[in-house]
């Protein structure tokens, strides 16, 4: 009975209370002050040529305060040996190791179940961020209070070994900054160009400092298709952030390797198009936004389903008539008609 009464002492349980009190305390500052500022998510498979380049343009960036999320997406060449002795030498590296190749979408929906950053960048194992991208990104981030901060990129054409000239590059996958420096924009939402805004900005995420919240607060994911895994992520991603910014930096290498598309990759390419401008239009609908941006959706569609000759295979050419189908599904869907034509004929 001593010793039974000896613990409900009132010392002893003073001293229990100041040590479990300190424990929490420990436990809530690695909670709040142990996360990284930044989470970089890189799915890997099979990129032994770049990889080494790619891992250390990270690890020498001049923001140190990042944690590296690499996924081993079942690569079977050297790919998993180069990112263990990575993941050795640097403890901000997290290494998840997927026994089978299942697509870049799935490996950058594994990352995202691991990211603890404030802020969430994916970039591809093959490419490489200049050294200064993520302070400059982040730094706009802080200062303006962004849920997503774009910057430019450079992208070289590996079959041809040249860089692509700039006003190519900004056209295909950066963002037409020149119209929103001609509306006065340098912070602005889809709410300020309505009618420009899912064509104004390519639908890439390589070049996107994104909030985490709202990728885990509206459970974002990347699709399991072979092409345009991240279209639907990103355009959902800008459509729900209320404030998105720029700057004009280019930060960012983006290596083309895709030469003349064989007609199975053509046959994936518009099936994935397809694929991504339903679930788009399912997004915009969810969301509540779909008559504010369905003209945009319509003209983004446009821009980028292929003319019918440029087709050489009977099921692309049936896609391709699918997405002609939703495209005037979504015309019809249009209520203010009149508003489409004006903006294409460039009216105001």
């Amino acid at each position: 009975m001593k010793k039974l009464s000896s613990l409900f002492h009132p010392l002893f349980l003073y001293i229990t209370a100041v040590i479990t009190g300190v424990v929490l305390l420990f436990c809530l500052y690695l909670f709040v002050f142990g996360k990284p500022k930044i989470s970089v998510v890189m799915p890997v498979y099979n990129t032994e040529q770049y990889l080494n380049e790619s891992i250390s343009a990270v690890l020498n960036q001049t923001f140190k305060d990042f944690e590296l999320i690499l996924v081993n997406d079942g690569s079977t060449d050297n790919s998993l040996k180069i990112m263990e002795n990575f993941a050795q030498k640097d403890s901000r590296i997290k290494l998840i190791n997927l026994k089978n190749n299942n697509g870049a979408g799935n490996a950058r929906n594994e990352g995202i179940r691991h990211i603890r950053g404030k802020y969430t960048i994916f970039v591809d194992s093959d490419d490489k961020m200049y050294p200064q991208m993520l302070e400059k990104l982040y730094n706009c981030a802080q200062h303006s209070n962004l849920d997503v901060t774009i910057c430019l990129a450079e992208v070289f054409h590996v079959p041809e070994n040249t860089y692509v000239p700039y006003e190519i590059v900004d056209e295909k996958v950066g963002l037409d900054y020149n119209l929103l420096r001609k509306k006065g924009l340098t912070i602005f939402s889809h709410k300020d160009i309505p009618n420009e805004f899912l064509f104004l900005i390519r639908k890439y995420v390589w070049n996107k400092l994104i909030r985490t919240s709202l990728i885990k607060d509206n459970d974002l994911q990347f699709d399991n298709i072979a092409h345009h895994n991240d279209s639907y992520f990103i355009t959902m991603a800008l459509v729900l952030a209320q404030r998105i910014g720029y700057i004009t930096d280019r930060l960012y290498l983006y290596r083309y390797a895709r030469n003349n598309a064989s007609s199975v990759n053509e046959i994936d390419d518009i099936k994935s198009l397809y694929f991504t401008f339903s679930k788009i239009r399912q997004g915009l609908q969810k969301y509540n936004v779909y008559q504010t941006l369905a003209q945009s959706l319509l003209i983004l569609m446009s821009k980028a389903t292929l003319p019918a000759e440029w087709l050489t295979n009977e099921r692309s050419i049936s896609y391709r008539n699918q997405l002609v189908a939703l495209g005037n599904q979504i015309y019809n869907d249009i209520e203010d008609k009149s508003v489409f034509y004006n903006s294409q004929s460039g009216a105001k």
